[in-house]
C-alpha cells in the first residue's frame, strides 16, 4: 500500500470518525438527502402560503372546539384531589366524610364591637336567618352554649371523676361519725380512697371529663392565712372537696353568657358546622356565599357603627386560600401577556408579528386545555395556572420561526421562499425542544402525586400542540398578509427585504464565547465550585414546611386567617379538633385508648390535649357509669344522714348536690340536639365519632407538626386490627408532604432521562451532546443554588419548576446547537443567527413567571422565583458557557489536523 493511499484511507477515517463525535464536518458539503419529515413539511408549508383562507378557516375551528371545551373547566380547590386515587390517606378522609354528615368542618361568623348587647342582638338576627335556610344549606348554628350548660348542670353529678365522689361519701361518713360518735380516725379520706381504687385496679377513676380542662393544679393553691392553723381547725372536711368540685363544674361553663364571646363582650362568635371536608371545595363558596348575603342584608353598622363582621374557620380559610390564588391567577395571566406583547413587538417591531405569533400560541393553550378537560374535567391547585406556563414555554417555537423568517427575508428571500426555509432550519430544533418540554412534562406523570401527574399530561399536550399550530398556521397567516400587503398601494415596500437589525449584543456575546471562551468557562466553575456548600446543605432537606409562608397574605392580614385567630381566641382553641370514626359506639373508647397509647409511644403525650367520645358527654364508660351511680346513691344517704347537722356553706353544697332519687345511666335522647348531631353519622348510627384536640400551642401552619399529628392519627387502629378512618385535614397535607418527598426524585430522574434522550437525537454526535447536557447541569446547579442562597424551598405548587427546566430551559441550548450544525459549527455566525430570537423567547417566558411575583399567594411567588431562577440560569449557560465550550473544542481538533 502507497503511503498516499494510506493517508487517503486514514484521513478519510478521521473525517469519519470527526462527524460522529463533532455532528459538523470543517469544510461545507453537500447537504444530505432531505428527510421524509422535511419533505412533507416543505409540500405542506408551500401549499397553506398559497391557500391561507382554508387553513385559518380550519383554525378557526379548531379554536372554537378548542376553547370551548376549555371554558367549562373549572378549578378544584378541594386539596383531596391533589393525592393519588390509591392513597390510603385520601380513602380513608373521603370514607370519613361519607359515613359523618355534621361537624366535619366549620365556619365561623365573628363580630366585634364595643357594645355586647348589640352584638347579641346581631348575633340572634343572623341566627335566626340561618335557621330559616333549608336544612340541606347547611348543619348545625351555635350562639352559645344555653342547652350544653343545662344539660351538664341536670347532670351533674355524672361528670365527676369516681374519686371525687368516693371522697364526698368518704368526707360525708367522716362528718357524721364525728358529730355523732365523737370518732376522729387517723387515715384521711384521700389515703383510703386511693388505697381502695388502687386495689380495684382502677387508676384513671381519678380523671375527670375528658371535657374538664386543667391549665393548672385542679386545687388552687391556699393562701398563707388559708394554710394558717386557725384556719385549718375552723374549716370543714367538706371545703376542700366543694372546692374542687366547683372549679371542675365550671370548666363546663367557660362562656359567662348564653353567648360564644370573650370576656369582655366586645367580641362574639357563631359556630356553623357542616359536612363539607373544609378543604376548599366548591359546595364551600356556595354556603359561605349564602352567609355572606344574610349579614350583608342585615347591615352589621345598624347595630352599632363600629361593627366589624368577619369570616372564620376551615371553610372560609380553604375558600380564601383557593380564590386568592384564583384571583392571583387571573391577574398575573394579564399582566404576563401584556409583557410578552411588549416584548414581542419590542423585538420584531411590527404590530403584525402579534397575529402571527399569537395565534399559533393561542390555538395550542386551547388545546392543552381542550385535553384537560375530557381527561379529567377539571383543573385543580396546582394546573390552574398553567396556562400562563404553556403560553410562555409554547411561544419561543413560533418566535423563533417568524424571526428566522424575519433573518431570510433581510438577506434577500421572496417570501414564499422565505416560509419555506424557515420552516425547515427550524423544524429540527423546535421540535426536538418541544418533544423535551414535554417529556419533562410527562416525567411529572410519573408521579403518584395527581397534582402533577394531571400537570403532566396537560403540559405535555400544550407543548406538542403549539409546535403543531405554529407549523401548521404560521405559513398561513405570513402567507395571508403577505398577499393582502402585495395588493395595497405600498406593494413595492412590501417586496422591498425586511430591514435587519446590527445584533450588537449578540456579536459582544459571539466575539467573548470564541475569543475568550477559557474566561468564561473559568468563570462558570468558579461561580458553580462557590455554591457547592450552600446547595449540599440545602438539598439534605429542601422542602417547605411552613405553611404559613404558602398562604394568601391578605387572608393572614385582614381575611379569613385573621378572623380564625381572634376565633382561637374566644375559643381557646387552634382549629377544629380533628376526626376519627369508629366502627360502633362500643369501640369508640378503645379507639380513643389507642389515641392516647400512641402519643405517649411516639411523642411522650405531649402531643393530645384531649380526646373526645360520646362517653364524655354522657357522664363517662359505661362500667364507670353504673360505679358512679352506686357510689352516688350512697352519698344520697349519707347526706341525707348528715343534713340535720351542717351549717353554712357546707349546708347549701350538700344540698345542692344531694343526687336526685331519679339520676340513671344517660343515652343519646338525653344530650342536646346539637351535641347529639356531632356523634350521628348519615345513615343514623350514633356513638362512633372520636374528636382529638391536639396541643394548642402546635401551630398547624408547620409541616412538622402536620407530619406528627399524621403519624399520630394514621397508625391508630380499632379492636380488630383495621385502621381508623379520620377526617383529619393534618393528614391530608401530611400525605402532601410525603408524596412529593417520595415522588420529587423519581420524576426528575426520568425528566432527566428523556432530556439526554432528546438531546442525543438532536445533537446526533458526542461532543454537542456533552455541550448541551453539561449547559443544561450546569443550569440546574446555577438554580438550586439561587434557590439556596435566597431560602426558597420547594413546595406543593413550585416543584414542577425543577423537572420543567431540564425541559424547557434545555431548548435554548438545543435550539443553539442546531443553528451551530446548520451553519457547519460555525459558532460565532449562529449566535449572531439567533442568539437575539433565544433571549428574546427567555425574556418572554421570565416575565410570564416574573409577573407571579407580585400575587396575593405566597406558593405562587415562590413558584415565579423558582421559575425564574431556572429560566435565567438556562439562557446564560445556553448563550455563554456552551459555546465556549464547543469554541474549546473547535480548537484543539483544528490544531489536531
Amino acid at each position: 500500500m502507497s503511503l498516499e493511499k494510506s493517508r487517503g484511507r486514514h484521513s478519510d477515517l478521521f473525517c469519519i470518525c470527526e462527524r460522529a463525535i463533532t455532528g459538523v464536518t470543517t469544510e461545507p458539503s453537500t447537504s444530505p438527502a432531505a428527510s421524509v419529515w422535511d419533505r412533507l413539511l416543505h409540500r405542506y408549508t408551500r401549499w397553506a402560503v398559497r391557500h391561507p383562507l382554508r387553513v385559518l378557516a380550519a383554525a378557526v375551528l379548531v379554536l372554537s372546539l378548542s376553547w370551548g371545551l376549555a371554558s367549562q373547566l373549572r378549578i378544584k380547590g378541594d386539596f383531596v384531589s391533589l393525592l393519588p386515587t390509591e392513597s390510603g390517606t385520601a380513602q380513608r378522609f373521603r370514607a370519613a366524610l361519607e359515613r359523618k354528615s355534621a361537624g366535619a368542618s366549620t365556619l365561623i361568623v365573628v363580630m366585634e364591637s364595643p357594645d355586647a348587647a348589640s352584638n347579641q342582638r346581631f348575633v340572634d338576627a343572623l341566627a335566626a336567618k340561618l335557621r330559616g335556610l333549608e336544612k340541606n344549606a347547611l348543619g348545625s348554628v351555635q350562639t352559645g352554649t344555653e342547652a350544653e350548660r343545662k344539660f351538664f348542670q341536670d347532670y351533674r353529678w355524672l361528670f365527676a371523676s369516681e374519686r371525687d365522689l368516693m371522697l364526698i361519701s368518704c368526707e360525708l361518713s367522716r362528718e357524721r361519725e364525728q358529730q355523732s360518735l365523737g370518732l376522729g380516725l387517723d387515715e384521711p379520706c384521700d389515703t383510703e380512697v386511693d388505697d381502695e381504687l388502687k386495689r380495684l385496679g382502677l387508676t384513671n377513676a381519678a380523671k375527670p371529663s375528658a371535657l374538664i380542662e386543667s391549665d393548672g393544679p385542679t386545687e388552687p393553691a391556699e393562701s398563707p392565712e388559708a394554710a394558717s392553723p386557725e384556719n385549718s381547725e375552723q374549716r370543714s372536711p367538706l371545703s376542700r372537696i366543694r372546692r374542687r368540685i366547683e372549679q371542675q363544674t365550671e370548666q363546663y361553663d367557660r362562656f359567662k353568657s348564653n353567648y360564644f364571646a370573650n370576656a369582655e363582650g366586645t367580641r362574639y362568635a357563631l359556630v356553623i358546622r357542616t359536612s363539607g371536608a373544609g378543604m376548599g371545595e366548591l359546595d364551600s363558596d356556595q354556603l359561605l356565599q349564602k352567609v355572606n348575603a344574610l349579614v350583608a342584608e342585615l347591615e352589621p353598622a345598624r347595630y352599632h357603627a363600629a361593627t366589624q363582621v368577619g369570616f372564620a374557620g376551615d371553610i372560609p380559610n380553604a375558600v380564601a386560600e383557593r380564590k386568592s390564588l384564583i384571583q392571583d391567577i387571573a391577574l398575573v395571566s394579564s399582566l404576563a401577556g401584556a409583557l410578552i406583547l411588549t416584548v414581542i413587538l419590542g423585538y420584531f417591531r411590527s404590530p403584525l408579528s402579534l397575529l402571527h405569533i399569537g395565534l399559533a400560541t393561542v390555538t395550542g393553550c386551547g388545546i392543552a386545555f381542550a385535553v384537560a378537560k375530557l381527561a379529567f374535567g377539571h383543573l385543580n391547585m396546582a394546573t390552574g395556572f398553567l396556562g400562563s406556563i404553556i403560553a410562555g414555554n409554547g411561544i419561543n417555537i413560533s418566535m423563533i420561526y417568524f424571526a428566522r423568517y424575519r433573518e431570510l427575508r433581510g438577506e434577500g428571500e421572496g417570501m414564499e421562499q422565505a416560509v419555506e426555509q424557515a420552516a425547515l432550519d427550524c423544524r429540527r430544533g423546535t421540535w426536538l425542544g418541544a418533544m423535551a418540554a414535554a417529556g419533562a412534562y410527562a416525567a411529572l406523570g410519573v408521579t403518584s402525586f395527581r397534582g402533577f401527574s394531571e400537570f403532566g399530561l396537560i403540559g405535555g399536550a400544550g407543548s406538542v400542540a403549539c409546535w403543531v399550530a405554529t407549523f401548521c398556521l404560521c405559513p398561513a397567516s405570513i402567507g395571508l398578509v403577505e398577499g393582502l400587503r402585495s395588493k395595497s398601494k405600498s406593494s413595492e415596500r412590501a417586496k422591498a427585504p425586511v430591514k435587519q437589525r446590527d445584533p450588537f449584543v449578540t456579536r459582544r456575546i459571539a466575539w467573548l464565547v470564541v475569543k475568550k471562551p477559557a474566561w468564561v468557562l473559568v468563570a462558570a466553575g468558579c461561580v458553580a465550585a462557590a455554591l457547592t456548600f450552600p446547595i449540599a446543605r440545602y438539598v439534605s432537606d429542601p422542602w417547605e414546611y411552613d405553611f404559613g409562608k404558602l398562604r394568601s397574605v391578605s387572608s393572614s392580614s385582614k381575611g379569613a386567617g385573621h378572623f380564625s385567630s381572634k376565633a382561637d381566641e374566644i375559643f381557646r382553641t387552634r382549629g377544629s379538633p380533628d376526626l376519627l370514626l369508629a366502627d360502633d359506639m362500643s369501640q369508640a373508647s378503645a379507639v380513643a385508648d389507642a389515641i392516647w397509647a400512641r402519643d405517649r409511644k411516639l411523642f411522650g403525650s405531649k402531643l393530645v390535649e384531649r380526646v373526645l367520645t360520646v362517653h364524655d358527654y354522657l357522664g363517662g364508660r359505661p362500667d364507670s357509669v353504673q360505679r358512679k351511680l352506686a357510689i352516688l346513691n350512697e352519698v344520697r344517704e349519707e347526706m341525707d344522714r348528715v343534713l340535720p347537722r351542717l351549717t353554712g356553706d357546707n349546708l347549701e353544697f350538700a344540698r345542692s348536690w344531694r343526687p336526685p332519687e331519679s339520676l340513671r345511666a344517660l343515652g343519646a335522647e338525653d344530650l342536646p340536639p346539637l351535641l347529639r348531631e356531632r356523634f350521628t353519622e348519615v345513615n343514623g348510627r350514633f356513638g362512633t365519632a372520636v374528636y382529638v384536640e391536639i396541643d394548642r400551642k402546635l401551630s398547624r401552619s408547620k409541616g412538622e407538626h402536620l407530619l406528627k399529628i399524621a403519624d399520630l392519627l394514621e397508625g391508630v387502629r380499632g379492636p380488630g386490627g383495621q385502621v381508623v378512618p379520620n377526617a383529619s385535614r393534618a393528614t391530608v397535607f401530611a400525605e402532601m408532604i410525603r408524596s412529593m418527598t417520595r415522588d420529587a426524585p423519581r420524576s426528575m430522574a426520568v425528566a432527566f432521562g428523556v432530556v439526554v434522550v432528546v438531546c442525543s437525537l438532536a445533537t446526533g454526535a458526542l461532543v454537542p451532546l456533552i455541550a448541551v447536557v453539561g449547559s443544561l447541569l450546569l443550569a440546574v446547579w446555577l438554580t438550586l443554588g439561587l434557590a439556596a442562597n435566597l431560602d426558597v424551598r420547594l413546595n406543593f405548587l413550585n416543584f414542577v419548576a425543577l423537572p420543567l427546566t431540564f425541559g424547557i430551559g434545555v431548548e435554548y441550548a438545543i435550539n443553539l446547537n442546531d443553528r451551530i450544525r446548520a451553519l457547519n459549527g460555525q459558532v460565532s455566525a449562529s449566535i449572531q443567527s439567533v442568539g437575539g430570537a433565544i433571549a428574546a423567547c427567555s425574556m418572554t417566558t421570565m416575565l410570564g413567571y416574573g409577573t407571579l411575583l407580585i400575587g396575593d399567594n405566597l406558593a405562587l411567588r415562590s413558584f415565579g422565583k423558582y421559575a425564574v431562577f431556572g429560566e435565567l440560569s438556562c439562557l446564560l449557560t445556553a448563550l455563554f458557557v456552551m459555546p465556549a465550550g464547543l469554541s474549546i473544542w473547535q480548537r484543539m481538533k483544528s490544531r489536531r489536523t
